[in-house]
């Protein structure tokens, strides 16, 4: 797998690819203050990424407990997404030979989905086990 990560900007918005910000892999958290919140919300989604797909917790009550935890605020444009839908969503970029991701900043989950989607999906190459 083959995974990409570019900057989105006007003029690539009709380039195909993944657009985060229209998926359920939306991030739950709002960087209120860009400068400030930025990096503690990267550090909650990385985390809720975590506990929703592998310690299978319930988003909605995960991204709360998370947010309070961190000290950071919850989207009000959050609409919470099932778990299934997140996995479906995941499993369907994991079906892909190609794949961008286009971010909004250096801060943008998309990084958090590009390591997790290496770490499930790994290339042919990484998958062989060498004895010495």
């Amino acid at each position: 797998m083959n995974i990409t990560i570019t900057q989105s900007t006007r003029t690539n918005q009709s380039q195909p690819g993944f657009r985060i910000a229209q998926s359920p892999l939306v991030s739950p958290f709002h960087p209120f203050h860009p400068e400030k919140d930025a990096e503690p919300c990267y550090n909650a989604y990385r985390e809720w990424l975590h506990e929703v797909v592998l310690c299978e917790k319930e988003p909605v009550r995960a991204a709360k407990r998370i947010a309070k935890q961190c000290g950071v605020l919850i989207s009000t444009r959050y609409k919470g997404f099932s778990r299934d839908e997140i996995l479906a969503c995941l499993e369907e970029l994991g079906s892909k030979t190609d794949l961008t991701i286009f971010v909004t900043s250096d801060h943008d989950p998309g990084r958090c989905i590009k390591s997790y989607l290496e770490w499930k999906y790994p290339a042919p190459e990484q998958q062989t086990l060498e004895v010495l």
